[in-house]
Parts: structure tokens; C-alpha cells; sequence
């Protein structure tokens, strides 16, 4: 059990990834998810700027891993400014 004492070093971004028709997309519906080529959830300590969670289905090639990679940062980069600005 986590010790209720440690102070919080970030926070979390879940972000999720796809390969639809070739090209890489951010935060899949369901029809992509469901008849895309791969999906990748990841989770991001953004303002640490370490992945903590990465979790990939079907093919990716290291280019469009990197590539998903990048736009996951992006987006988490987005998703993270609206957390810290929720939680003044």
C-alpha cells in the first residue's frame, strides 16, 4: 500500500493512439478502434515527460511507433494543461 506521506510528481495523461488506413490518429472512435490496423494506449507523465503505461496491438513499424510516440506527447501536452488548470 502506498504511503498517503509521498507527494504526487505528476500527473497522469492517458492518451490513445491508432493506425487507421495507414495514417496514425489520436483518440480513436469505436469503428476505428474496432476495423483500424493497431491501436496504442499510453499513459504520460507528461510534465516529467517519461510514458509510464505503453501497450500496442496489431503491426507498427519503429517509424509509426515514433510517430505515434510524438503525437501522443502532443496531445498529452493539451490533455495536461486542462488537468493542472482544473485542479487551482
Amino acid at each position: 500500500m502506498a504511503d498517503a506521506g509521498i507527494p504526487m510528481r505528476d500527473l497522469l495523461v492517458g492518451v490513445s493512439i491508432g493506425k487507421v488506413s495507414g495514417t496514425i490518429v489520436v483518440d480513436l472512435n469505436q469503428l476505428e478502434d474496432q476495423y483500424g490496423e493497431g491501436d496504442m494506449p499510453l499513459a504520460i507523465m507528461y510534465g516529467r515527460g517519461l510514458i509510464t503505461l505503453m501497450q500496442a496491438d496489431g503491426e507498427w513499424t519503429p517509424a509509426e511507433v515514433s510517430q505515434a510516440v510524438d503525437l501522443a506527447f502532443k496531445a498529452a501536452e493539451q490533455i495536461y494543461k486542462l488537468e493542472k488548470n482544473t485542479l487551482k
